[in-house]
């Protein structure tokens, strides 16, 4: 979904990651689910048929997360996410609420995040 967002493919979203690790802390950028916790996710979410049956880990990217790959990734779609993460910086006077997630699930305060699908 964050690769579709940006006009690239899945593939230059995990290079972005792996190449740039050191700028990507998870817990404040994104979440790996893998193993017990990837199930409860894939029980718990009504969108869960979207996560293939075979896969192993799912990164779920926070808000924080996607805006640092809006910076990297060299695309007119990228660029403009760029551009309004600018504009709404410079422009906002009262903070955005955040959206619920799911009460079972730990999430940072901000509680937004994007979907990234690693198949292995």
């Amino acid at each position: 979904m964050l690769a579709q967002v940006y006009g690239t493919e899945t593939i230059r979203i995990q290079q972005n990651h792996k190449c740039n690790d050191d700028r990507f802390i998870e817990g404040k950028h994104f979440f790996k689910l893998e193993g017990t916790e990837l199930k409860a996710f894939k029980n718990r979410l009504s969108l869960s048929e979207s996560v293939g049956k075979r896969t192993r880990s799912l990164v779920l990217w926070t808000e924080r997360g996607a805006a640092r790959h809006a910076k990297m990734l060299e695309t007119d779609q990228a660029w403009e996410v760029f551009v309004k993460l600018e504009d709404c910086y410079f422009t906002q006077k009262q903070p955005v609420p955040a959206r619920q997630s799911h009460p079972a699930i730990p999430f940072p305060k901000e509680r937004r995040f994007v979907v990234t699908v690693f198949p292995d």
